[in-house]
């Protein structure tokens, strides 16, 4: 069988059901058939592939097996060095979130930022347990777990955005953003990223990166005018066994 796959621990764990990873980044129509033949015969239940965009041979062939689209994942990363003086005041304050366990106002602003995720559009994965899935991923990254640090922006006692910050193939990595509904386009997603920035280049990373959904238009168009410029786009599939 060329088709190669990976068990994915966490994810099955979470959900309760056998999920794997396809790995293989190409694939003819009889390869796709094997694998997925054999995941089934080996109660998996959910199967992600994860293709670059450009190969849009393996796309149709996913979709004629029948595959949900569920993202579009776009990739954008930004050189830092020599950026840490030159960094854009805000009249917004981003500063570290207190203690190690996220609140109620955090854990909601983080579902607040599923919107456009892959679990969010897949018609397949129950609401709640996306919502589940971001409280997991919030309360993870401020037991610094996953993240090495969470950035808020907090006006008098309201909490209007927040950011995580991790490491990922050596860069610095933002993972969650997410800005209160009734508080976007003020600058507050701006400042939240070049904060982000900022922390990086103190810790002496010369890359940083953040990955987005290509449907998620005011985060692209944010992240771009931040500097930050698309490195990779790839289709993520989501196969229900």
């Amino acid at each position: 069988m060329c088709l190669s796959f990976t068990h994915l621990e966490w994810d099955t764990a979470f959900f309760g059901f056998n999920v794997a990873r396809i790995t293989q980044t190409d694939s003819d129509g009889a390869d796709l058939t094997n694998i997925l033949r054999f995941l089934r015969d080996k109660n998996y239940r959910l199967a992600y592939w994860c293709i670059p965009a450009e190969t849009a041979e393996s796309s149709l062939i996913a979709q004629k097996h029948g595959a949900f689209l569920a993202d579009e994942k776009v990739t954008y990363a930004k050189v830092l060095a020599g950026i840490s003086d030159s960094l854009e005041s805000s009249t917004y304050t981003a500063t570290p979130y207190p203690g190690t366990m996220a609140d109620l106002a955090l854990i909601n602003l983080a579902i607040q930022s599923s919107e456009f995720s892959r679990f969010r559009l897949d018609p397949l994965v129950p609401r709640e347990l996306c919502d589940k899935l971001y409280t997991s991923w919030i309360e993870r990254s401020v037991s610094k777990e996953i993240a090495w640090e969470t950035l808020v922006v907090k006006e008098q006692n309201d909490l209007l955005g927040l950011i995580t910050l991790g490491t990922k193939d050596g860069r610095g990595d933002i993972g969650l953003v997410a800005v209160a509904e009734h508080e976007r386009g003020k600058g507050i997603g701006k400042a939240l990223v070049t904060a982000a920035d900022k922390h990086f280049s103190e810790r002496g990373y010369t890359l940083a990166q953040v990955v987005t959904q290509r449907c998620n238009l005011g985060a692209c168009r944010l992240y771009e005018s931040c500097g930050y410029q698309i490195e990779n786009i790839e289709n993520v599939f989501h196969f229900w066994l």
